[in-house]
């Protein structure tokens, strides 16, 4: 079984968690709360309008990341892969998070990822998940 998402829109970098003085403490806070919470709706959206079924029972999960970043057609030819920032890595690990308790119960237990940054006509994020049960021989 292959379960495969698509997150519209620009796709986003993992930011680091931000600081600021309140009075006399310092207080600690996500910038992404919202972004994350929006990106987490349409994972259950998706997995629901395709009637996919309970995926967080799995073991392990070989995961694919499609990263697209619009660009016109007539720009395509010049030069198809996005070499720009964001940087692959934040672009994962963004998936991987809002991914946690929907798509897999932690994002320890993806065992395999192979991603792609790429120009598109359209901006987008796509997310094909393998997921897979341990069998041990007996």
């Amino acid at each position: 079984m292959i379960v495969r998402i698509q997150i519209p829109g620009i796709p986003t970098p993992l930011s680091r968690h931000r600081s600021a003085m309140c009075g006399s403490k310092i207080r600690q806070y996500d910038s992404q709360k919202v972004k994350k919470r929006t990106t987490k709706s349409i994972m259950v959206y998706e997995l629901a309008k395709n009637n996919i079924p309970n995926i967080l029972d799995y073991d392990y999960y070989c995961v694919t990341i499609t990263f697209t970043f619009y660009k016109p057609k007539r720009l395509l030819i010049d030069c198809p892969e996005h070499n720009h920032k964001p940087d692959l890595d934040n672009l994962i690990k963004y998936v991987l998070d809002c991914g946690n308790d929907i798509l897999w119960t932690d994002d320890s237990k993806v065992t395999e990822i192979n991603s792609l940054k790429q120009f598109g006509t359209t901006s987008n994020t796509e997310i094909q998940i393998m997921p897979k049960k341990i069998k041990c021989k007996s």
